[in-house]
């Protein structure tokens, strides 16, 4: 029997709203087939599931397994459709639907060495959906993250509720080794008063330089630096 878990963060292709999604939680369909193979049988299972968007868009997650030996996976396939995910699905072959099972832990590797792997090995696609993971399990009622291309200088949107008070974040991702200057600053904030958007969100997998620290404090914007990605993602349990 195969099963389906994992957190993960899903993004809307339709409208950008990110979804904290318990995979098993979701329904999936299965259907099999089966060849003889020289170590014995060789089972293939095919596994559908959907959700529903706020929006009215179906999201559908398709996976193809190939279990040979028996108990052995052999091929994985994900596939999602209508759109992204920070994590793809953990595939399990259990004896029976109660069964505990969790995901292959690395053994010696401290979490701050697996968080930090974990990091480094993102794209910069990735990278964005791992801040939106963040802002979502931080408790922000509405996160959306742009489209690859035409973003219009900023990477995603964020509201709040502060003291009674609605408040609007708009936010920039930079994914690389080298820190961040007063460019990158100075730029989201001509972004962030263009949208008139009430706070401005810098987020960078490197550091920020002093000069940039200085500046942002002068325009009241959030830095999030590779210290704090670290830590809140071992927190929140997505590193």
């Amino acid at each position: 029997m195969i099963r389906i878990s994992g957190i993960s963060h899903l993004r809307c292709n339709s409208c950008g709203q990110m979804y904290r999604v318990n995979l098993r939680d979701i329904y999936f369909d299965e259907a099999e087939s089966f060849e003889e193979r020289p170590m014995g049988v060789g089972y293939d299972h095919y596994l559908e599931g959907s959700m529903g968007c706020q929006c009215g868009a179906e999201i559908k997650i398709e996976i193809h397994v190939s279990e040979y030996p028996v108990g052995c996976l052999e091929i994985e396939e994900n596939r999602i459709i209508g759109a992204e995910y920070t994590r793809q699905p953990i595939v399990h072959i259990v004896e029976c639907d109660d069964e505990e099972y969790s995901n292959n832990l690395e053994l010696n590797v401290t979490p701050s060495i697996k968080a930090r792997r974990t990091l480094a090995a993102m794209n910069s696609r990735e990278f964005e959906l791992f801040v939106g993971s963040i802002l979502v399990e931080l408790g922000y009622p509405r996160v959306r993250i742009t489209k690859r291309t035409r973003d219009g200088g900023f990477d995603f949107e964020a509201a709040d509720t502060v003291r009674g008070v609605f408040v609007t974040i708009i936010g920039e991702c930079k994914h690389y080794s080298k820190n961040v200057g007063v460019e990158i600053i100075r730029g989201l904030h001509d972004v962030q008063l263009r949208k008139h958007a009430n706070i401005g969100m810098v987020v960078t997998s490197a550091f920020f330089t002093r000069d940039a620290w200085e500046l942002a404090n002068e325009y009241g914007m959030t830095l999030w630096d590779h210290s704090f990605l670290i830590r809140e993602g071992i927190r929140l349990g997505l590193l």
